[in-house]
C-alpha cells in the first residue's frame, strides 16, 4: 500500500478497509465490483483552508452549492445500485461551509433506513 499521511485516520481506515475488501474480492472472483462502494460528494465548491496540495487556492469565483435535486438524485442512484455504500461528504472543499449539511446527512440516514 502507498504510505500516505492523513490527518483524519478514521476516514482513511474506512477507505483502506473498503479498498482492501475490493482487492480481495477481485482476486477471488477475478472480476471487478460492478458499482462503486465508496462515494465522495462535493456539496460546495469552496474551502476556507489554504492547504498547499489543494487546487482550491487557484479556483476563483462565487461560492456555489450542489442543488438539492442533484444531491437527492445521487443518493437515490447510490441506493439503487450499491449494497453497502460508504458516503463521504467532502472532496476538495469544506463541507461545514454548507448550512444545509446536517439536513443532508439526515436525508441520507432517512433514505437508507427505509431500504
Amino acid at each position: 500500500m502507498v504510505n500516505i499521511k492523513i490527518k483524519d485516520k478514521f476516514f482513511f481506515r474506512i477507505y483502506e478497509t473498503q479498498l482492501l475488501q475490493n482487492i480481495i474480492k477481485y482476486q477471488i472472483q477475478k472480476k471487478s465490483t460492478p458499482f462503486p462502494t465508496v462515494f465522495q460528494i462535493q456539496l460546495i465548491n469552496q474551502c476556507n483552508g489554504s492547504c498547499i496540495m489543494c487546487p482550491n487556492i487557484y479556483i476563483k469565483g462565487k461560492t456555489e452549492f450542489m442543488a438539492d435535486s442533484l444531491f437527492e438524485k445521487i443518493i437515490s442512484e447510490i441506493l439503487k445500485k450499491s449494497k453497502s455504500p460508504t458516503i463521504i461528504l467532502e472532496l476538495q472543499n469544506e463541507p461545514l461551509l454548507d448550512n444545509e449539511l446536517f439536513r443532508k446527512i439526515k436525508y441520507i440516514n432517512k433514505t437508507f433506513a427505509l431500504f
